[in-house]
């Protein structure tokens, strides 16, 4: 019988490297086969290189279908093999490949970068083969992540473990670099005008830089009415103004123009703000463009302010509520920040008790929910309970032992509930009521909160809270002169903040 056949190689492939053009992080290939022939098979030749046009040669010999080797260097090799029958007929070359990468990527930190309060750490990673996967960076005791770029918030020493990972899954030895970013100074800026009225157009600058549409206008020198404008304003995204009430004050006619003002917007009946006030401004604005929102007390005055607020809102409006004590201003003033970032209207509750008007109102906008400020000494448990049962709706209570301790729990529950931050925080005497009417407009614009404390003495648990939340403030705002907030206060709160 006479073989002239050649011998064919089929079902070349490699176990460790079973896809051609894929990286594999392993040098020791292994290869197998299998081959045909009518006389059958004497034997194999087979050669490995990186030229894929190799012929085996005839010497390097093999009787096993199979080949592997060891300690195979990085790139793309070539595995030949072809096979000898028992006539002596050579057959042709198969070749497969095998992509080897067993080298992990290279990292470093290519730049730092900081400035007061934030840095950052830029690095930069190299493979010379499969290519990166990916960059993970951890802070040590903090954030994680991937990518060359690091942020790091806060002053602090940092120190920072990164490694790369490449596509054939070698993964770089971790390593660490430190790095310290300095803390930020703190912005002390006082919110003070050689007046109330001054005072409160200051706030309005401060919070309105590119001037306001719509203002609300109030009495500079009463605050029933007043109370529950921060929550207007907020809907309106408009600041509050006061005013003499017999007059229209010039500072203020000045400040209208100065905000590119169009409308406003006044509380209170003319026992507040006179009707001098409102035909000046009409004068001044337009007859259609001063609109009057009042009542025929302090408490239907609240009511309707509210029912303001809801309907500017519209569909905005959460149904959230608070309800304050309309024999005094401190609770509700240390919730004007709140108020005004969230458009949750201050109704005022009479020390007497519910009555139908209250209850009624708070239906008619629709109130899910209402937050009672201070304790049943300014809010009594009866009132919240004819609250929760006549409109209805859940109810709750924010709280302390005095008007200072509300104002702090006030502001924390706006820090952990409602969305705002401590940074910019407002220092405001809760002696009297002008400078917190006009900030807590300010600060809910600036997603803010406003602590309240003596005008002599900074209150005890307000200083510790400032302390445990420094890292977290760039920012302080005092509201009103050296009679309002003395330099003792003024120094012991940034005593508090010091870094």
């Amino acid at each position: 019988t006479i073989d002239r056949s050649a011998p064919v190689i089929t079902s070349l492939s490699s176990s460790t490297h079973p896809s051609e053009g894929t990286w594999y992080a392993d040098g020791d290939p292994a290869f197998s086969w299998v081959a045909t022939d009518a006389s059958g098979v004497a034997g194999y030749s087979y050669a490995f290189d990186q030229d894929p046009s190799t012929t085996p040669p005839s010497t390097d010999m093999g009787a096993a279908a199979s080949k592997s080797y060891t300690g195979v260097a990085d790139g793309v090799w070539h595995f030949h093999v072809r096979a000898l029958d028992t006539a002596g007929n050579w057959g042709p070359a198969e070749h497969v490949e095998v992509w080897i990468d067993t080298t992990p990527p290279e990292t470093s930190v290519e730049s730092t970068h900081v400035v007061p309060g934030s840095g950052s750490i830029t690095l930069v990673s190299n493979d010379a083969h499969s290519q990166l996967a990916q960059v993970l960076w951890e802070v040590e005791g903090g954030s994680s992540g991937y990518g060359t770029t690091i942020p790091l918030e806060g002053a602090g020493t940092y120190t920072v473990w990164y490694h790369a990972v490449d596509k054939a899954g070698n993964i770089e030895d971790k390593q660490s670099t430190t790095l310290t970013v300095p803390p930020t100074e703190l912005i002390v800026r006082p919110i003070a005008g050689d007046d109330r009225i001054q005072t409160a157009i200051l706030a309005a600058e401060t919070a309105f830089p590119s001037g306001a549409d719509t203002v609300v206008i109030a009495t500079a020198f009463n605050w029933p009415d007043a109370l529950g404008g921060a929550a207007l304003a907020g809907a309106l995204d408009a600041p509050i103004l006061l005013t003499a009430p017999s007059a229209l004050s010039s500072e203020v006619s000045a400040e209208l123009a100065e905000l590119g003002a169009e409308k406003a917007v006044i509380l209170g009946g003319t026992g507040a703000v006179s009707g001098n006030v409102e035909a000046a401004l009409k004068t001044q604005l337009g007859n259609e463009n001063v609109t009057r929102v009042w009542g025929a007390d302090r408490y239907a005055t609240a009511r309707k302010v509210a029912e303001a607020t809801a309907h500017e809102l519209g569909a905005d409006y959460d149904g959230t509520a608070f309800v304050a004590t309309g024999a005094n201003f401190p609770d509700a003033l240390g919730a004007s920040p709140l108020a005004a970032a969230k458009g949750w209207p201050i109704y005022l509750a009479d020390p007497r008790g519910v009555d139908s008007a209250l209850t009624s109102s708070m239906r008619g906008i629709v109130v899910k929910r209402a937050i009672m400020l201070g304790g049943p000494g300014a809010v009594s448990t009866a009132i919240e309970s004819g609250i929760r049962s006549g409109v209805p709706c859940s109810t709750e209570r924010l709280q302390g032992v005095n008007r200072y301790a509300t104002a702090l729990e006030v502001a924390t529950y706006g820090v952990t509930d409602a969305g705002l931050g401590w940074d910019k925080v407002a220092i405001a005497t809760g002696e009297d009521f002008p400078d917190a009417l006009a900030g807590g407009v300010l600060q809910g614009a600036s997603g803010s909160v406003m602590l309240l404390t003596p005008r002599t003495s900074l209150f005890g648990e307000a200083a510790a809270t400032l302390s445990d939340h420094k890292a977290d403030i760039n920012g302080v705002r005092f509201l009103g002169g050296l009679g309002a907030i003395n330099q003792s206060v003024r120094d012991a709160v940034l005593a508090a903040l010091a870094r």
